[in-house]
């Protein structure tokens, strides 16, 4: 017991929410107001499977001049949580990159998202909501705050790994908020493809279907060679799509510089690695500096 007043925190999904018993809640609520919900992900920054800013705390509230990239990490099992360290391994060295640079002489703010719901479907009788696309929808619901703190959609990058990536693409698809882009590294879901069922099967190939209707998914997307869940021809539907640009990459090789370090040639990961990170970096730039001049939002 601190006096009359209890902290308590409750944690609900990706957001961390106080609750404050204090018989005057007048100054707790003016600071709330003032800072945001922004600053409450703050409080958890250096926390495991909590989101948080990247490398970087930004000054609060964000210069409305910021480019910001919501970062997406992969998913395990479907009626699973998921591992997320923003911090940590669970986002590449390149986006870890990116939270520190200035691009068009703005500055780069990154967010990592962590999703900690189950999915809900049942490959056996195809039944449920899945988790990618729960993702998608925490996903916008994120967009929106960030457009709440006065962040222009032609400034918000969505960038994920593997059902990160996937969920990302769905994002764009659906068309429920609007974003400059997509950095997608080996998209994926649905698992192994050596080892899918039937049912996660079925459930690729319509969301396949769904995405190839889009009159347009504004993206870059990285593909890697050997990758067991969608290698670059799993991904070269993606190609007739009116502004994704897919790039298949070799998995043990970039530009000359050998991969296989830290994830041991494990090619569903090659993103993570430092050979991507040497060789992409100043790629993935171009590709956001394109964005804002093509965008009303941008330069």
């Amino acid at each position: 017991m601190v006096g009359d007043k209890f902290y308590g925190f409750f944690v609900a999904g990706s957001a961390l929410w106080p609750g404050w018993y204090d018989p005057d809640m007048t100054a707790w609520m003016t600071y709330l107001k003032h800072l945001g919900w922004l600053a409450l992900m703050l409080l958890i920054g250096g926390c495991a499977n909590h989101s948080q800013f990247i490398a970087a705390e930004p000054v609060l509230p964000l210069d409305a001049n910021s480019i910001v990239l919501i970062y997406n990490h992969g998913s395990g099992q479907e009626f699973s949580h998921d591992q997320c360290r923003p911090n940590g391994l669970t986002t590449p060295r390149v986006v870890k990159q990116l939270a520190q640079a200035r691009i068009a002489e703005r500055p780069v703010v990154v967010y990592g998202l962590c999703f900690q719901r189950w999915g809900d479907y049942r490959h056996h009788d195809r039944e449920g909501e899945p988790k990618v696309v729960k993702r998608a929808k925490a996903i916008e619901e994120t967009v929106r705050r960030f457009q709440q703190q006065g962040i222009a959609p032609g400034r918000i990058f969505l960038v994920g790994h593997s059902a990160g990536a996937w969920a990302s693409l769905l994002v764009v698809r659906r068309a429920e908020v609007v974003v400059a882009g997509v950095i997608g590294f080996a998209p994926a879901f649905a698992g192994p493809a050596a080892n899918r069922s039937e049912g996660w099967l079925a459930l690729r190939e319509a969301q396949v279907e769904y995405l190839m209707q889009a009159p347009q998914i504004e993206a870059l997307i990285y593909a890697f060679e050997g990758d067991a869940f969608n290698p670059p021809e799993a991904l070269a539907f993606l190609q007739e799509i009116d502004g994704v640009q897919l790039r298949a990459l070799a998995a043990d090789e970039i530009d000359g510089r050998p991969c296989g370090g830290l994830w041991g040639g494990n090619s569903h990961r090659t993103a993570f690695d430092d050979c991507f990170a040497d060789t992409q970096y100043e790629q993935i730039v171009d590709y956001i500096e394109s964005r804002l001049r093509r965008d009303d939002g941008g330069v």
